[in-house]
């Protein structure tokens, strides 16, 4: 890397970010301990550490450390993919194999000596294609800053390496080491402000949308729907909320509240099967303590 980004001034913020973004990193494994997310967190600390080995490993560009950065920077995104059990174990076969194709062009330029990696441009938009998905599955969730600063982030990283070119190496892993701790605090810091939110099936629900995305949360509220048009509850799962409807009127014309207190007014029995439903389907990516501290009463 160059010089320039080597300058006293540079070095201590450099290093607080990064102190910044493996504490936040370190909460952010222990907040969802009881997730299926553990394994897209455990691909997140290999990519933390060789994005840390790109941009201070050398005091020059090493184009092979920052290729393989990036790489490993989208596996996080296919892991996510997975995450459902019991399924999501296995998942990790698929991404372990799409990294080690990626990284193909690393053994190859190693054992022709090239001093830089060439990669096929299939490979280059699959990486794109992951940098895409991660943006468009958070956008619509209270992430929506982070996903966008990490896909800036991840975008200049891959620099060479993308159908079209963002950036060189130095300047992709400098600012790699700049918007990747930082999209890692945004993330910590809107899940703590949010830990003491106000408990119940809202917040149990918003809180499995934006910690899945759009990819799960729009299958699984397409199950609920399912179910709950099955056993006419008056309850609608949006992006958004649940929304209590009145079936008996046209859907253009029925008023939906999207409240907790709506939901309480719920006749006993229905919001009991209604949050029974909604349990047993989140049962798939998170633990009954994760479940329990989003509800009242539990």
């Amino acid at each position: 890397m160059p010089a320039m980004y080597f300058e006293f001034s540079i070095l201590p913020a450099l290093a607080v970010l990064g102190l910044l973004g493996t504490g936040a990193l370190v909460w952010g494994t222990w907040s969802w301990r009881d997730s299926t997310l553990r394994a897209p967190l455990i691909w997140t600390w290999i990519a933390w550490g060789f994005l840390n080995y790109a941009g201070y490993g050398s005091a020059s560009a090493d184009s092979y450390a920052n290729y393989v950065a990036a790489v490993l920077a989208i596996a996080p995104v296919l892991a996510v993919l997975g995450a459902k059990q019991p399924q999501n174990v296995a998942w990790q076969f698929i991404v372990v194999t799409m990294v080690g194709v990626l990284l193909l062009p690393v053994l190859q330029g190693w054992a022709y000596g090239d001093a830089v990696p060439h990669v096929h441009p299939l490979f280059r938009w699959l990486i794109a294609a992951h940098i895409v998905l991660a943006v468009a599955n958070y956008f619509a969730t209270r992430y929506r800053g982070s996903a966008i600063v990490y896909g800036i982030g991840a975008a200049l990283l891959a620099g060479n390496y993308l159908p079209f070119r963002t950036a060189s190496d130095d300047v992709g892993a400098f600012w790699g080491l700049i918007c990747f701790p930082l999209a890692i605090v945004g993330v910590a810091a809107l899940a703590w402000r949010a830990r003491n939110g106000s408990r119940g099936l809202q917040r149990l629900w918003g809180d499995f949308r934006d910690a899945y995305g759009a990819v799960w949360a729009l299958r699984v509220a397409e199950r609920l729907n399912a179910a709950a048009n099955q056993h006419s509850w008056p309850v609608e799962f949006t992006w958004g909320d649940i929304l209590v409807i009145d079936r008996a009127q046209p859907t253009a014309t029925a008023p939906a509240r999207p409240s907790e207190a709506a939901l309480d007014a719920l006749e006993p029995e229905v919001r009991h099967r209604v949050e029974r439903e909604l349990r047993s389907m989140l049962r798939r990516f998170v633990s009954h303590a994760w479940i329990v501290k989003r509800l009242p009463n539990c």
